[in-house]
């Protein structure tokens, strides 16, 4: 009976020293469910946007042909106006600025 007395402080040490540990047990496996749960979200997130760069890879190279082909017929207009300023105006300036010789009053 003697040994059972001096042992319950111990036991009851022992016990709370237990009962602290689960808690902590508890804690520490409620964190490691979050972050696992943070993680899959992450992982997700991560997964969605690489499929909108796939897409977005999809859309951009099939719009390319269409982009080269705007761009060349925009290059062909700019080249179609600059010509005519350079050659329509300026044949239209130099009439405009042309002087005839006069011509005399009662014929020749």
């Amino acid at each position: 009976s003697k040994t059972i007395e001096e042992a319950t402080p111990t036991a009851q040490g022992r016990a709370a020293a237990v009962e602290a540990a689960q808690v902590e047990l508890l804690k520490a496996t409620d964190a490691q469910a979050k972050a696992a749960a943070e993680l899959e979200a992450a992982e997700a997130g991560q997964r969605a946007a690489i499929e909108r760069v796939r897409v977005a890879r999809e859309a951009l190279a099939a719009f390319e042909p269409e982009y080269i082909r705007a761009t060349q017929a925009r290059d062909e207009k700019a080249t179609l106006l600059e010509n005519f300023r350079l050659y329509n105006m300026g044949c239209f300036t130099q009439l405009r600025d042309h002087t005839s010789p006069k011509v005399a009053v009662g014929g020749a």
